[in-house]
């Protein structure tokens, strides 16, 4: 099932209601590190690919995933606890 075939990721969260001047600030930080070349290299030879997306990539990707994954539960007659 290429199409329900889970995309890992890893991800930097903060609480809800986080005032959007910090976190635009984490995530110019957390960008312009994995844009570093010695620790985008790094984290491509452990096998990442290194995206990089910030928030609103987050959010979409969130977005297409969801929906995604509460079809195949729902088809895979998985109950929720």
């Amino acid at each position: 099932m290429p199409a329900s075939s889970p995309r890992p990721s890893t991800a930097c969260w903060r609480p809800a209601g986080t005032p959007a001047a910090i976190v635009d600030r984490l995530a110019g930080a957390s960008l312009a590190a994995l844009n570093e070349p010695a620790f985008h290299d790094k984290l491509r030879t452990l096998g990442f690919e290194v995206i990089g997306q910030g928030p609103d990539g987050l959010a979409r990707r969130i977005a297409e995933d969801v929906p995604r994954f509460r079809e195949l539960i729902d088809k895979a007659g998985i109950e929720r606890v």
